[in-house]
């Protein structure tokens, strides 16, 4: 089977993605970051519970 060298778009895509994960591992690797991060955006309430916007209807 003959294997197509990747363009560039697909190295861009694979460097991007690897370094999100990069940050999402260092960022979630510490529960009180990983609050912080969810709080400060809106997603969770700083009592952990979702914020209005993002619980069920």
């Amino acid at each position: 089977m003959k294997v197509f060298p990747k363009t560039r778009s697909e190295k861009e895509t694979e460097r991007q993605l690897k370094v999100l994960q990069e940050t999402a591992d260092r960022l979630f690797s510490d529960p009180v970051k990983t609050k912080e991060f969810f709080v400060s955006r809106g997603y969770i309430t700083q009592s952990g519970n979702l914020t209005a916007r993002y619980r069920l209807r």
